[in-house]
């Protein structure tokens, strides 16, 4: 139901036996009908555990039913909304990422008082995003030369870009099963654990920065060899500033926005280990797992790191899968005191 409105105008929801509204578009009643029910008033929602329900920060009180949002209220699939769409996004291109990207490096923007754009880059884009959509981040890699659509990778036989299409990246839709979950388990906790939805469809791990090593194994399809872009030039044989990358890390089988944090993972890998074993199991000890599984938010916190200190290596931190210091980045410092600091 559309509904143009500005915040906080009054909204009264009234229902109708039958068919009442006169053809066109102009959502008119026939005379001389009366609603059977109507709503004006509200209680305040509450949610699961009792607290108060909020849209956007803000608590939805008690009262009058009131319009949350502002908006024109245009129908879908319809013209107007298109138009409108249309127009935004006429808006919205010139800033867009996808048209900057080639800025980075490549072709360098000069400001007023002669400096340039440039520098070196990495793009992040989770598996089976949804949120910040998947084939946006390859659009932006691909704009900013780091994913080739022309030339084949040796590696296999084809552009990276045809791969990441034949592997459904670039679609990010686990539902539609291109791929499934090879050995699900029995036990339901598990496969929460897992994070599996009731379709079992999971995405292609392109990257497999674990190696096999996470907590889904041989359950998952992976690239072989794996993708790990690292280019200093740009697929036009620009320079880049150095070793740039774009990365797609896999967070859970479904898809997300984002990565586990660090240490995540892990927990997961643990309680998995005692739902299979038995709780006071000592292979499922955390110091028999920390650092033995992979854990893709140290992982992604160390290749971040790795990025920023050293510029004249790949960016990816393999093997680093916990708090340990790793890859050469230097021990966190003892707490200085406060006054010494001048």
């Amino acid at each position: 139901m559309s509904l143009p409105s500005d915040v906080g105008d009054a909204v009264a929801l009234r229902f109708y036996r039958g068919d009442v509204l006169v053809p066109g578009e102009e959502c008119q009643l026939v005379p001389d009908v009366e609603p059977i029910f109507e709503i004006t008033e509200m209680d305040a929602p509450l949610d699961g555990d009792g607290n108060p329900m909020r849209f956007e920060g803000d608590v939805i009180p008690a009262g009058k039913v009131r319009a949350f949002a502002e908006g024109f209220g245009l129908p879908r699939n319809r013209p107007s909304l298109r138009r409108l769409m249309s127009l935004a996004q006429l808006v919205l291109d010139p800033t867009d990422p996808g048209v900057l990207a080639r800025h980075l490096a490549a072709e360098p923007l000069s400001y007023p008082n002669g400096d340039q754009t440039g520098a070196r880059f990495l793009i992040v884009t989770t598996i089976g995003d949804m949120s910040v959509p998947a084939n946006g981040g390859i659009t932006v890699s691909r704009a900013a030369g780091l994913v080739d659509y022309l030339r084949p990778d040796p590696r296999y036989g084809k552009p990276v870009n045809q791969v990441l299409i034949d592997t459904y990246t670039a679609e990010s839709v686990n539902r539609l099963q291109r791929y499934t979950y090879a050995n699900v388990p029995s036990n339901s906790n598990i496969v929460d654990l897992l994070h599996l939805d009731d379709t079992r469809g999971v995405h292609y791990d392109v990257e497999n920065f674990a190696d096999g090593g996470d907590i889904w194994g041989s359950n998952i399809p992976r690239l072989d060899p794996p993708l790990r872009l690292v280019r200093d030039h740009d697929t036009q044989g620009n320079p880049l500033g150095g070793l740039s990358a774009a990365a797609f890390p896999y967070a859970i089988p479904q898809g997300q926005h984002g990565f586990p944090l660090p240490g995540e993972m892990t927990d997961w890998a643990i309680k998995i280990c005692r739902e299979t074993l038995g709780s006071q199991a000592p292979e499922c000890a955390a110091d028999q797992i920390v650092g033995n599984t992979f854990d893709i938010g140290w992982f992604m916190f160390h290749t971040f790191g790795r990025f920023l200190r050293r510029p004249e290596l790949h960016p990816y931190a393999l093997g680093c899968v916990s708090k340990n210091p790793c890859n050469e980045i230097p021990t966190v410092p003892e707490q200085r005191d406060p006054a010494s600091l001048r």
